[in-house]
């Protein structure tokens, strides 16, 4: 898994200072951290994309957006032909 999250952070990350930050994960459950509603879809199809390179995969049942601090909810997204909710 951290094989997988090294390659996803080169295209997400969130920076605080002079501190970056990828993801938070635990087991097989990961939280992707991105600064932009916009890189949510890129965050989830890098996901995809290097979890199914070892035979991985997304639950996107599972899956869910969602938004840390102020702000609208964000809207649904669609990765792979699978709509993916906020919370």
């Amino acid at each position: 898994m951290d094989y997988i999250m090294d390659r996803v952070s080169r295209k997400v990350s969130i920076q605080v200072g002079k501190l970056t930050f990828t993801d938070t994960d635990y087991a097989d459950d990961v939280a992707l951290l991105v600064d932009k509603e916009e890189s949510f879809r890129t965050a989830l199809t890098a996901m995809d994309e290097e979890a199914s390179k070892f035979g991985l995969r997304v639950s996107w049942t599972k899956t869910k957006l969602q938004k840390l601090g102020s702000g609208s909810t964000p809207s649904p997204i669609i990765v792979d032909g699978n709509t993916i909710d906020p919370v």
